[in-house]
């Protein structure tokens, strides 16, 4: 999903729009595609192993990797990149955290809870419970917050208002 909408190319509106009323031939029309974002394309072409290993971890392991994007990981460059359509990304790591909170973690919170019900107390089994209700529980919490200061993270890649 992040690679289609930020890593792909795309034409501008209005060689779309000629394509679609037939006054321009598609073939014409591919020589005018352009990078659909164009900050992160610049970036992505300055640190190209640190995105396409971001990308292979994102793919791989857990979508979070891809907030090594944004995390300012030793105030270094690599972790600080722009992009042209900031607001597509946030909305792309809400509706992904959302979903993960929703099918991960509440869905752990649930089957721990039945779980510890129906259990005795004192062995193995039940501490894990306890483990992941607890991890789990956490998790949520830390991933409201993020949502609720995403904004303000994505901040730094914004152009500022101007007051006219």
């Amino acid at each position: 999903m992040f690679v289609r909408n930020f890593d792909s190319k795309r034409l501008p509106i209005e060689i779309d729009r000629k394509v679609r009323l037939d006054k321009m031939k598609k073939e014409e029309s591919l020589r005018y595609l352009g990078p659909r974002d164009k900050k992160f394309t610049e970036f992505k072409s300055k640190h190209a192993f640190v995105t396409y290993t971001i990308f292979t971890l994102s793919a791989t392991i857990n979508y979070k990797f891809n907030k090594m994007f944004y995390s300012f990981l030793f105030d270094f460059q690599v972790f600080q990149a722009p992009f042209s359509h900031v607001k597509v990304y946030r909305k792309l790591l809400t509706l992904f955290t959302i979903v993960y909170a929703i099918c991960v973690d509440l869905a752990l919170v649930c089957i721990d809870i039945t779980a510890l019900t129906q259990i005795e107390r004192g062995n193995q089994l039940y501490i894990t419970l306890t483990e992941t209700l607890v991890l789990s529980i956490l998790s949520i919490i830390l991933s409201a917050t993020e949502l609720m200061l995403l904004k303000r993270t994505m901040s730094y890649t914004e152009q500022p208002k101007s007051k006219n």
